[in-house]
């Protein structure tokens, strides 16, 4: 098919809320000093401030507890003097750390806690967050109605789990059933339907693709677009063999939190900062000013109107990596790395903690496993489990397996359990590496 072909009209570019936001971001898009950013965010910062205090009455009795209002805001360092707002004061009141409107709807998020966090949404706002995604987005090469397959857990009621959606040009195809039959069946309507990038979780994308070089398979595309999950080396490095393509991530929330993505020259992602502010801070709470450490990420919204978030502790982890970029020059602060949420470490029995990347492996060691998950409900005790392929022999494998595991996890005692499917989120994320139920804090 022809570049004209590829394209179609795409429903958001009817939508007045979107396209004024993005043309917005376009127009000041490395346009402007880290002085004149940091001026903008101060004026925004105090702006949410005052209406939550004025419009949310759980946020003016947590502050007024804390002994600070919005007059105490001067510069963007004051923000750090505000208390912090978890998700379980938003589970426990959600109305009174929200402000009344008529166009707001209640969303939840995917629940990978196990506990899913209720927001109210408004049109205006949620159109500038998917303005403002899209905007990270085409900074790569993406534009509005490209034709593309996605693989992020939307329920497709179709017998052969694909959905076209016209107006957004776009394939939907099921991430609940990820079997051989349902996957060959999406690499041919992509290749029928020249479909050129893919936008999917880690996960769902990792099973596509390693089934697809399983198979003598390829499937050309322009970009990958990954988001709502860590992103590993080993999968973006899959995906780009498969794909033949550069492989990109994002950040970003249900809850609305300020997005970061992907920079056009390097893999690190760049914080919007006309979305709000994301903050990094150590088990202490104190801010992370160092390179190369590992923060919770504390993020405040200007685009947030139903639900404002103010300091909210996102339980996502991630490396510092300064306040701007080296390679296209943007003053915006920088992650190195999104290190995937509390949820996704395994804890010893004395406390220690091992993060999913220690117990990633670059040789074969999953060569044999179409998937895998380390599953912990105890401290000092974790259970492997996995699905084996078609060339795995337990008598044989499974030794040196248990073997290379163990000396990743240390004290931590192995357990291995074989299983025909690992289950998926409310939201179809699969194979995510480390489930645990321990409830774990970052202040802990």
């Amino acid at each position: 098919m022809g570049d004209v072909l590829r394209f179609v009209k795409h429903r958001d570019l009817g939508n007045p809320y979107y396209t004024h936001w993005l043309s917005f971001l376009q127009r000041v898009d490395g346009e402007h000093s880290e002085a004149e950013i940091r001026t903008w965010q101060q004026l925004q910062a105090k702006r949410v401030l005052g209406v939550v205090y004025d419009r949310a009455p759980a946020y003016r009795r947590l502050y007024d507890e804390a002994g600070i209002q919005p007059g105490d805001f001067h510069e963007l360092a004051d923000l750090g003097r505000f208390p912090f707002l978890t998700k379980d004061m938003l589970r426990g009141d959600l109305d009174g750390f929200s402000v009344p409107g008529p166009e707001r709807e209640i969303v939840y998020t995917g629940g990978s806690t196990g506990q899913p966090v209720a927001v109210y949404r408004d049109a205006r706002s949620f159109a500038r967050q998917l303005a403002s995604r899209a905007h990270l987005y085409r900074r790569v090469g993406w534009r509005e109605g490209v034709r593309q397959l996605t693989l992020r857990g939307l329920r497709v009621n179709a017998p052969d789990g694909m959905e076209w959606v016209d107006d957004l040009g776009e394939l939907l195809c099921s991430t609940y059933h990820l079997v051989p039959e349902r996957m060959a069946a999406y690499h041919k309507a992509a290749i029928d339907l020249d479909l050129r990038w893919l936008r999917c979780y880690p996960s769902s994308g990792t099973i596509f693709a390693r089934y697809l070089e399983r198979e003598g398979r390829r499937l050309p595309l322009d970009g990958v677009l990954c988001a709502s999950e860590r992103l590993y080396d080993w999968q973006k490095e899959l995906m780009a063999r498969v794909f033949g393509c550069r492989v990109f991530s994002h950040y970003g929330s249900y809850e609305m939190a300020p997005l970061a993505g992907y920079c056009e020259s390097c893999d690190t992602y760049h914080v919007l900062p006309w979305t709000g502010v994301i903050e990094l801070v150590d088990t202490d709470g104190q801010p992370i000013t160092t390179p190369g450490e590992v923060g919770e990420i504390v993020a405040t919204s200007f685009l947030a109107t139903a639900t404002p978030i103010i300091r909210y502790r996102t339980g996502d982890l991630a490396r510092y990596g300064g306040e701007a970029c080296e390679s296209c020059g943007r003053p915006h602060r920088i992650l190195e790395s999104i290190e995937g949420r509390l949820q996704e470490f395994v804890v010893s029995e004395d406390g220690r903690r091992v993060s999913a990347t220690a117990l990633n492996d670059h040789g074969d060691l999953y060569r044999r496993l179409l998937r895998f998950q380390y599953y912990q409900e105890a401290p000092g005790v974790v259970t492997f489990r996995y699905v084996p392929d078609g060339t795995f022999v337990a008598a044989d494998h499974l030794p040196e397996l248990e073997e290379r595991l163990q000396a990743k996890l240390g004290d931590i005692r192995l357990r291995t359990e074989q299983v025909d499917v690992l289950p998926t989120t409310r939201r179809g994320k699969v194979g995510r590496t480390v489930v645990q139920e321990l409830g774990l804090s970052w202040f802990d």
